[in-house]
């Protein structure tokens, strides 16, 4: 069979069976299109991570604190203190210098007004 005619066989076939080509070709589409929806949220992430990255450096450490699960109201809070900070900066000395953060929320009364909202604060990097 010779291309020309095979070409005929072809569209032949897509013209006796529209609604099976229809829904082929629209099975593709929706596939393409959620391929390339992925690709494109895949690169939007990974831009928001190497921005965030960009923001903090990539020679900073970050120490803290998480609580467990038998803390906070019923047990002791632990906080890191500035003999933790030494710790680290005796032991690592590529460590350049350490500052310590606070981060917190607070509850603001004025009259019969109150609002919740977050206190963080930084005090000057100690070599």
């Amino acid at each position: 069979m010779t291309l020309n005619g095979s070409v005929r066989e072809a569209i032949a076939a897509l013209r006796s069976n529209t609604l099976r080509s229809a829904l082929t070709a629209i099975g593709v589409i929706i596939g393409v299109a959620g391929i390339i929806a992925i690709a494109a949220a895949d690169a939007g992430a990974r831009q928001t991570v190497e921005g965030q990255v960009a923001i903090l450096g990539v020679n900073r450490l970050s120490l803290g604190c998480v609580p467990s699960s038998n803390s906070g109201r019923r047990g002791p809070v632990v906080t890191l203190i500035d003999d933790d900070a030494k710790f680290v900066t005796d032991r690592v000395p590529e460590v350049g210098a350490f500052n310590t953060e606070f981060d917190s929320s607070a509850t603001i009364v004025a009259g019969d007004a109150a609002w919740t909202t977050q206190v963080w604060a930084r005090a000057p990097p100690t070599p």
